[in-house]
């Protein structure tokens, strides 16, 4: 009886452990199956690309090739662009039929050179590129991106994680951030870092990140640099950083039409991903629109209560935005680069261009970086208060057209012309209803409103943080406080318009 049991045992035994080996075996077959499905898609989307860029090349060829003909009708005009080119310290490059490149090399102006050396060289490589026969075609090194039409959609649209030697701060980022990605091959995590560091490459890896590395190097500052940017080079070396990410994403076979920028201290909120599903759209159907940024220099609890509210801004937040290839296009070629402070220079008149960004109330970024290149600056004060949206938005569900400059200013106007005037102590009572206006006559008197308020009061090219038409909107005991303007202005409160 005994060993009957003990037979019965030894059956059951094996056929549970068959049956576990044939789960295991089909586990595996489904995952490769999913792995090879991946892969095919991938080769599929890599011969699209080569496609396109074949498609590319061959019109740009037949484009200059007509260029250089009337060119070569005007000799004097080819070797003028080519002679200013070499002066300017461009990079040429002459691209033959076939698309192989000979390049003709600016002279260094390194110390020691001769002046007369130099100039001598760049008009023989003037003459030398004049001279080209006329299936030859001159183009600058620095080559524009080609006008791809693809959507603002999470397949197209990168991720960066901008990084340097904080892999603890990455560490918590990542974390956050792969928590509320959607998976699959939606939003691509790439992180940027600026040199090699192994205990970097290491999270990297863990989390399964794309790696770039960028080929950090030395930085020498000449005397018109501004004294504060050579006692504090970290703006500068970040800067490089930045501009040499973005251009390598976007001119990634992948062929991204946005890039979405965080940094390795930044976390974000569970619907990060939804919110900029929903609104990356906007910037290919509105032409006013600068950035998506998911940021709120205000967002304080006390001032930003509903997770749906979303808003236009005259000034660019930063801290986790959206750009397309068309901003890029634009922007690349004169990206500040050594220059540092790359945020404040994308918010300046020439760079923005009136342009407005879209963001939140309740912020979908929060940063944790007490140290770093900023040494704290507004941390403590401001940064560590604002509150990061924990109330996930099904935005899937929500129309955000109104955000298109047409129908939002209008219902903005209106807006403000239903609030009442009142004094900012009445607009922070608790238990009012309606929203309400408190209005300031210059500059001064703003800022001490944002001091009672323990706002931000700075201004960047007279725009102040998250103002729309010099309108700052803030939601106070559950109500709009809007602290506008006395007088008539555009964008920049400084400059008031004549009513005339």
């Amino acid at each position: 009886m005994n060993l009957l049991s003990g037979s019965n045992w030894c059956e059951r035994r094996v056929f549970l452990i068959s049956a576990e080996k044939d789960k295991a075996v089909q586990q595996a077959m489904s995952q490769l199956h999913e792995v090879l499905e991946v892969q095919k898609k991938t080769v599929e989307q890599l011969h699209a690309a080569r496609k396109s860029v074949r498609l590319t090349k061959l019109a740009l060829k037949s484009s200059k090739r007509h260029t250089l003909n009337e060119r070569m009708s005007r000799p004097t005009e080819g070797l003028q662009e080519v002679a200013l080119a070499a002066k300017a310290g461009i990079d040429s490059q002459f691209i033959d039929a076939e698309g192989d490149s000979t390049s003709v090399q600016p002279v260094s102006d390194g110390q020691g050179s001769d002046p007369h050396s130099r100039s001598a060289t760049r008009a023989s490589a003037a003459l030398t590129a004049a001279a080209r026969p006329s299936s030859l075609t001159y183009i600058a090194t620095y080559r524009p991106l080609a006008n791809f039409t693809l959507p603002l959609s999470p397949a197209n649209i990168a991720v960066v994680v901008i990084a340097y030697n904080r892999h603890l701060y990455l560490d918590r980022a990542l974390k956050s951030v792969f928590r509320s990605h959607p998976g699959g091959r939606q939003f691509p995590i790439y992180v940027s870092q600026d040199g090699p560091n192994e205990q970097v490459s290491e999270v990297v890896r863990r989390y399964g990140a794309r790696p770039l590395i960028h080929p950090r190097k030395t930085l020498h500052f000449g005397p018109e640099t501004p004294a504060f940017l050579k006692t504090t080079p970290g703006y500068a070396y970040l800067s490089v950083h930045y501009g040499w990410a973005l251009a390598t994403l976007f001119n990634d076979p992948a062929q991204y039409a946005g890039v979405i920028i965080l940094e390795e201290d930044i976390e974000v909120a569970p619907d990060f991903f939804g919110y900029f599903t929903a609104t990356a759209p906007l910037l290919a159907q509105d032409s006013s629109l600068l950035c998506i940024s998911a940021f709120n220099d205000n967002g304080q609890p006390q001032y930003a209560s509903d997770p749906a509210a979303l808003y236009r801004s005259d000034f660019f937040p930063g801290l986790g935005w959206l750009l397309s290839r068309s901003l890029w296009q634009e922007i690349g070629p004169k990206w500040p680069n050594e220059h540092g402070f790359w945020d404040d220079w994308l918010r300046e008149p020439p760079q923005r261009r009136g342009r407005t960004s879209i963001r939140p109330e309740m912020s979908r970024t929060s940063t944790f970086g007490q140290t770093g290149t900023s040494k704290s600056q507004f941390y403590t004060k401001y940064l560590a208060r604002i509150q990061l949206g924990s109330i996930p938005v099904q935005w899937s569900a929500r129309n955000v057209s109104f955000l298109i400059k047409s129908e939002y200013d209008a219902a903005f106007a209106r807006q403000l012309a239903a609030a009442p005037i009142v004094s900012l102590h009445e607009a922070k009572k608790v238990g009012q209803a309606g929203a309400v206006r408190v209005l300031y006559a210059n500059k001064k008197e703003l800022a001490g409103f944002c001091s009672q308020l323990g706002i931000m009061d700075d201004l960047k090219a007279g725009v102040p943080r998250t103002a729309y038409r010099g309108v700052i909107t803030l939601r106070i005991n559950g109500r709009l406080v809007f602290l506008a303007p006395s007088y008539a202005v555009d964008q920049d409160i400084t400059k008031a318009l004549d009513k005339k």
